[in-house]
């Protein structure tokens, strides 16, 4: 598994494996973020482009069917409503309409429909509707053929996967997809098995083609952790969220907001993490008791007063703690921590994690490394973008420690051409050109 760049961002070539552990080391404004986005924004879209098109086919047809029951509803008389309410009122077939959200199943909504429109056409000939009645319905049926002739389309299909992966990468990178200073075509290539699963081809920041493979992804899902303080952004995020929902109801999902997508992502996890505590597997379990031990505590989400709280005994007495008001270090911990609680974390899953040393003290970044080993272990792929000895160091002699070497990979950033560019280079076996870079600015101010 890996991703290839060329001209995005700062990136001026990259290309990075995903056997287990990866790690990308360099300074700062040196492109690690980018790939970071760039991997984030094609799993994602992967992933998502099919549920986009369910929720768009499940609100179409809701809205036919409340159009189909009114416009019948209207030429009725007052006696024969209650009838007609109990056989056709939408609300009747929001229990199918939620099935197939969860299953997907395109045969069975297929059949829905046929049998759908079959009772319509037996009811229609009981009515006795005026010219303007008629040609409404003729348009309803238009529109309700139209999606099931729709429903298997290949080109369909490719229209999500071009929308979803655009509205994605504009939501990450808004206007600055593509290298400023040079004109040439961008691309993103993301590879499983040896094959292409997904390429994207960009010029003046809009993506120009898109490419997907259909057979089954490797990975389900993958979430970016950028900075500890996404608890106290979760209420002005779900706020927004709230709002902007509200204001765009009955239109397409809508990835291009004030937020980036993997902010909202990763607050969306974070919220959902009491609902799956029966559910935890045990090494989740372990490694998350293994934080409580590290940081003296636990953070859950309270949703009653909709808020994270961090929750340690002392002398035997509970107490907690507003999230706001605890250690950014404690902080570190417990996204890793309040994502295991939400399943969010798993086989399957990439974890991308951006310096993650910014808020740890270098003891705490080595039990970081730890925790991170031990995802690893555990069959999760991580992505570690550093600037960080401690961790670097860490990562080497621990994935070592745990015979993970194979799996392991290490890469350094570096500007080029009067830093209009960036070059990403494999150091597997050149370590010491991460760690020469990293201490040259002390060496300077000691030295010269």
């Amino acid at each position: 598994m890996k991703i290839k760049i060329n001209n995005i961002g700062l990136i001026d070539t990259a290309e990075i494996r995903l056997d287990g552990l990866t790690i990308i080391a360099g300074e700062n404004d040196s492109g690690k973020s980018t790939i970071g986005k760039a991997l984030f924004s094609m799993i994602k879209a992967i992933n998502n482009y099919k549920k986009d098109y369910i929720e768009d086919i499940v609100a179409n047809i809701s809205d036919l069917l409340d159009d189909f029951y009114f416009l019948l509803r209207s030429s009725r008389s007052r006696q024969d409503n209650n009838e007609y309410a109990e056989r056709f009122h939408p609300l009747k077939f929001n229990f199918f309409l939620d099935d197939f959200s969860k299953t997907e199943s395109l045969n069975s909504l297929n059949r829905f429909l046929d049998e759908y429109q079959q009772s319509l056409s037996e009811e229609i000939k009981n009515l006795n509707l005026n010219e303007k009645q008629s040609k409404e319905l003729k348009g309803m049926f238009e529109k309700l053929n139209s999606i099931q002739e729709n429903l298997y389309s290949d080109e369909e299909s490719n229209r999500y996967v071009f929308k979803t992966i655009s509205q994605i990468l504009k939501s990450e990178f808004k206007l600055d997809l593509n290298n400023k200073f040079t004109k040439k075509r961008g691309s993103i290539e993301y590879i499983e098995n040896g094959r292409a699963k997904f390429r994207v081809y960009t010029i003046d920041n809009l993506i120009k083609e898109c490419r997907y493979s259909s057979y089954p992804a490797e990975l389900d899902d993958v979430t970016y952790i950028e900075s500890p303080f996404v608890f106290q952004m979760h209420k002005l995020i779900t706020e927004y969220q709230f709002f902007n929902n509200t204001i765009m109801k009955g239109t397409q999902k809508n990835y291009h907001t004030a937020f980036p997508y993997h902010i909202k992502d990763l607050v969306t996890k974070l919220s959902i993490s009491n609902y799956y505590d029966s559910y935890l597997e045990d090494n989740n379990t372990n490694i998350i008791d293994t934080i409580s031990r590290i940081i003296s505590g636990e953070t859950s989400f309270n949703k009653e007063n909709d808020e994270f709280v961090f929750q340690k005994k002392v002398n035997d007495k509970d107490f907690s703690f507003n999230t706001s008001n605890v250690a950014s270090g404690i902080k570190s911990f417990s996204v890793i921590q309040t994502l295991l609680k939400a399943y969010a974390i798993k086989k399957r899953s990439l974890l991308i994690i951006d310096e993650p040393e910014v808020h740890l003290h270098p003891e705490w970044q080595v039990k970081y490394c730890e925790i991170i080993i031990a995802l690893v272990e555990s069959g999760v792929k991580v992505v570690v973008n550093s600037h960080s000895p401690y961790i670097i160091q860490a990562l080497k002699y621990l994935s070592e420690q745990k015979e993970l070497k194979d799996q392991t990979h290490f890469y350094i950033s570096s500007k080029a051409e009067s830093n209009k560019k960036t070059i990403v280079e494999n150091v597997d076996d050149n370590l010491n050109s991460i760690f020469k870079k990293l201490s040259d600015p002390l060496q300077k101010l000691i030295w010269e």
